[in-house]
């Protein structure tokens, strides 16, 4: 099933001002999250090239309405939603990687220039600025990663997409998977390779569903555990999985498999503690 649209980024923080004062309001995009979510407490550090701010040949004209937006670090092309890879919980150097072809261009800087209720539109970037090119990296298919400012971004939401392999083509350049404390999303233990393989074999072939089918009514609560997918340049990204629910945030249901090698693996985990 193709995703919905959904606005641009998350929204972190919207502060309102007027002549009857301040107002607060905090939230995120259908409880989802990613190794660099707001919904953890952190944020991709903002990015961008020294040009001067341009907002393209189809991008509105800067007018926030008065609200300062706080996005996560993410562009769009081909109907893509990429995130800026940023490693939490774990230390370690940038992941090494060589760019190929353009791919893409900037045409749109949000920050400071988007108002709240703006959808972004391929050519957008929450901070790197108006021409900025983006490259394919290789070895990857840039359905998965691509490269801008010198820096990685991996999927997050694709339109286009109708299974977990669509939107993460991975197969074949997973190097670990690892089991993350959802406190400060530190690595608890790394899964087995019989583990590994089952787990990618089973949810890789999940079909992805309506994000607002899976968040209705009460939506996903309650035990959650993070799993860290690694790559084998060393990027990485969290899958977030809702156990009551067998569900994961970014739209596709578990197998019982799946729930069998994560119940496995957070044992494994404890017993190492």
């Amino acid at each position: 099933m193709k995703q919905p649209w959904l606005a641009c980024g998350m929204i972190l923080l919207m502060t309102f001002t007027s002549a009857c004062g301040t107002s607060t309001e905090s939230g995120t995009e259908n409880g989802t999250e990613s190794a660099a979510s707001p919904e953890n407490g952190t944020a991709s550090p903002e990015t961008g090239t020294d040009s001067p701010e341009s907002n393209g040949s189809e991008a509105p004209e800067c007018d926030t309405g008065g609200a300062i937006v706080d996005y996560i670090s993410f562009l769009k092309i081909n109907d893509i939603m990429y995130e800026e890879f940023y490693r939490e919980g774990t230390s370690g150097p940038y992941p090494d990687f060589e760019t190929g072809e353009k791919v893409g261009e900037i045409t749109f800087r949000l920050a400071e220039c988007a108002p709240p209720e703006y959808r972004s539109q391929n050519g957008d970037a929450a901070y790197l600025y108006a021409g900025t090119a983006i490259h394919e990296v290789k070895g990857y298919p840039s359905e998965l990663m691509v490269e801008a400012n010198g820096n990685l971004y991996i999927a997050h939401r694709n339109e286009n997409a109708e299974t977990v392999a669509d939107l993460y083509p991975v197969e074949g350049k997973v190097k670990d998977l690892h089991l993350q404390s959802t406190g400060d999303g530190s690595r608890m233990n790394t899964f087995s390779e019989e583990n590994k393989e089952a787990f990618l074999d089973e949810l890789l072939n999940q079909e992805l569903i309506d994000l607002e089918t899976l968040w209705e009514g009460d939506g996903l609560n309650g035990d959650r555990a993070f799993i860290e997918l690694e790559l084998d340049n060393g990027a990485s990204f969290r899958l977030v999985y809702w156990v009551d629910e067998s569900a994961f945030s970014f739209g596709a249901y578990g197998t019982d498999r799946i729930a069998e090698i994560i119940q496995e693996e957070r044992e494994r985990a404890a017993e190492q503690e």
